[in-house]
């Protein structure tokens, strides 16, 4: 997306409904792709904050990951105002809190490398949130290669709150990998 500016926190939802990927940025659509088969590969690590060289200077805060139903109407929608919230198709759900990343829903364990960490002062609900933001990389990624919860080829919806430090990409920007 262009337009994304400093210190303003923006709700980011990327959703596959049948043969379409949906991107909302704040609950405008903002991209449909439409897709066939699946998408990516199995077995492998699941990162959030950097990709191929590419690193995302921004805090994050409650990203949750669905799968079997898209957590929105395909169309436009009003973003959450509160901390996302787990429900019976929520797989993952990271809410960076307690001075920890962990998984809410425990079904994965993750790792930071590079300068990953829980920022107690820049938060979006008053608690904590993650720190990306390192011209070296920063990421946090699952320990092990996993198939990530067979988003593949079905319905399924992974969003978060995000607010960028720098605009400008290091090597590009990458939410998720």
């Amino acid at each position: 997306a262009t337009g994304l500016v400093t210190n303003k926190t923006y709700h980011i939802a990327v959703s596959r409904f049948g043969g379409n990927l949906y991107i909302h940025l704040d609950g405008v659509n903002i991209k449909t792709v439409s897709v066939t088969g699946t998408i990516g590969v199995t077995n492998v690590v699941f990162g959030i904050g950097t990709h191929g060289g590419a690193t995302l200077n921004a805090y994050l805060a409650s990203f949750r990951v669905m799968v079997g139903q898209v957590a929105y109407n395909v169309n436009d929608f009003t973003p959450p105002t509160t901390k996302l919230s787990a429900t019976a198709n929520t797989v993952l759900l990271l809410q960076f809190e307690n001075y920890g990343i962990y998984d809410a829903t425990n079904k994965t364990n993750f790792e930071t490398a590079a300068s990953a960490a829980v920022d107690l002062v820049n938060n979006k609900f008053g608690g904590s949130s993650l720190t990306m933001g390192s011209t070296n990389g920063a990421f946090v990624r699952s320990r092990t290669e996993e198939t990530l919860y067979d988003i593949y080829g079905g319905n399924f919806t992974i969003e978060c709150f995000f607010r960028l430090t720098n605009t400008t990409p290091v090597n590009g920007n990458s939410l998720f990998s």
